[in-house]
């Protein structure tokens, strides 16, 4: 689709903006940008410095800090006099110094070619230090958090999980957010983030619901269809899909009993609920998981309304169950064009909620073809582009 016709956003002195994404990817979100930012017509470059654990196709960096890692976890596996350990610890010094001279080398270009970088996740290259010779030289700065990268350890399930509840490293690890985040309202220009997220953020910064999540279907090989015209009207049976990321965190024992109760119920009405679980598989299995079924469980403690497993149910006619607190909050401070339609409650009413969305066919269609729709729209990439465009020339 072009979008040549669209009035250029350049700034205040007409220039249009090179921009520099990187240096992390998460579910797609960063590359889906730089790849709208070139179907606008602007320069971008995309650069991942760190590997996302579910792709693939990591530019050279990703795949040499991958390798890094993978000879250091090797050489640490040998006995200390071995010559595979003395072999990996030389591949290991190799590969770390080809990495910080190809991180060195990138900034360089960057800092000569690009008029704004949007770093992702809080991360910079060297950690805020280049920063101040970037303004320096007249660049622009913004800097994104998408929920656990700016959110305190200590109201993190799923980190604190994996400190195994450890008060010290919770409050290390805390310190080290609460310094991204200072570091961030110092230097950048810009600043995106989860409102529910941000009690570390003492100074204002964009909406990350309002901004948008820019998910591409295509890019896992599906092609969304549009769902029917007219609900199916107590269909003989219906398939229910939950992929937790940590099921511990995301409240999976509780949704499991719930569906147990549930499908006993169906079963002597002589109708059947499927349950499917994804867990641990690549992203496109996710996706073929839930181009398949009916209604997509995520989490039950979730701040906010439509995170990447709901948006890409989404982007498939498919409604999701999401529960967490975080609601009303949300209805208070964002344009309520931002929210995401979701069949939302907290986790105590997490069986009304989901009995609501099996019983009644019109509202889990209707709420199917209204998920649909905003991804479309609202967080469609260049939707999400443009947002991004006019925050960085300060429109």
């Amino acid at each position: 689709m072009s979008h040549s016709s669209d009035p250029c956003i350049t700034f205040a002195n007409g220039k249009k903006p090179r921009i520099f994404v990187g240096l992390q990817e998460i579910a797609g979100y960063y590359g889906n940008l730089h790849r709208s930012f070139l179907q606008l017509g602007y320069s971008s470059t995309f650069c991942q410095l760190l590997p996302w654990a579910n792709d693939t196709s990591h530019c050279w960096m990703a795949r040499l800090f991958q390798a890094t890692e993978n000879a250091r976890t090797l050489r640490d596996t040998l006995p200390s006099k071995s010559f595979l350990r003395r072999w990996y610890k030389w591949q290991t010094a190799l590969f770390t110094n080809a990495y910080t001279l190809g991180k060195v080398l990138t900034f360089a270009w960057a800092a000569l070619t690009c008029d704004v970088f949007i770093f992702a996740c809080g991360r910079t290259f060297f950690n805020y230090k280049e920063i101040p010779w970037l303004k320096r030289l007249g660049k622009t700065i913004v800097v994104t958090f998408n929920g656990s990268d700016h959110r305190p350890t200590f109201l993190n399930g799923y980190v604190t999980h994996l400190l195994n509840d450890n008060p010290i490293q919770v409050a290390k690890k805390s310190k080290e957010i609460k310094a991204d985040v200072a570091n961030a309202e110092r230097w950048a220009d810009y600043r995106v983030g989860l409102p529910t997220s941000a009690q570390f953020h003492e100074k204002p910064f964009a909406d990350f619901l309002v901004m948008g999540l820019p998910f591409v279907l295509a890019d896992y090989g599906f092609k969304a269809s549009k769902p029917s015209n007219t609900p199916v009207i107590k269909p003989k049976s219906l398939t229910i899909v939950h992929a937790p990321s940590n099921p511990i965190v995301k409240g999976t024992d509780v949704i499991r009993d719930v569906i147990q109760r549930l499908q006993a119920e169906w079963l002597n009405e002589g109708r059947a609920l499927h349950y499917v679980e994804v867990i641990n598989q690549p992203h496109a299995k996710v996706i073929e998981a839930l181009s398949k079924c009916d209604v997509v469980i995520d989490e039950l403690y979730s701040d906010t309304l439509m995170a990447g497993l709901a948006t890409e149910a989404a982007a498939l006619g498919k409604p999701s169950v999401v529960c967490g607190y975080a609601k009303a909050f949300l209805t208070q401070h964002t344009p309520a064009e931002a929210l995401a339609p979701v069949s939302h409650s907290t986790p105590e009413d997490f069986e009304a909620n989901l009995r609501h969305l099996l019983d009644d066919d019109a509202y889990r269609h209707q709420l199917g073809i209204a998920a649909q729709q905003f991804v479309e729209a609202y967080w469609a990439p260049t939707a999400v582009a443009k947002r991004y465009l006019k925050l960085m020339t300060g429109q």
